[in-house]
């Protein structure tokens, strides 16, 4: 819930996000899009391991198989990097996280270096 709205408009909201991860308080990490704001989870993660909140490991597990263990029913095929499970993978710069590299939805690579490639504009909804 900490879309760009928030964290332009309310820094104080982000800092109690950040204490709250700090305490061990939050188990799940999402966001949501606020009047047409939003930033991705990414960025909120990278600034929190750089204020030394949460280890990456802590942050990516709130964001992916926390979220399927704690509302399974909400995508039962995806939250986990197993066989028989969504191909659906995000590949960061190790060098910075907030920077999306490749990007895979059902196994068909939609993201390369950076660059969407997605084999038509329309191709999830049909």
């Amino acid at each position: 819930m900490l879309g760009r709205y928030i964290i332009t408009c309310h820094p104080e909201y982000l800092n109690v996000a950040y204490n709250l991860l700090e305490e061990g308080l939050v188990d799940l990490i999402s966001t949501d899009l606020m009047a047409g704001n939003w930033d991705p989870i990414v960025l909120f993660i990278k600034e929190a391991i750089n204020k030394k909140k949460i280890s990456l490991q802590k942050a990516f597990a709130m964001t992916s198989c926390n979220v399927a263990k704690a509302i399974p029913k909400l995508t039962p095929n995806t939250g986990f990097i197993e066989v028989g499970k969504a191909a659906d993978l995000v590949v960061l710069n190790s060098n910075n996280i907030a920077e999306v590299q490749h990007v895979f939805i059902n196994g068909i690579p939609v993201v390369i270096n950076g660059k969407i490639k997605a084999p038509k504009s329309n191709w999830l909804w049909y």
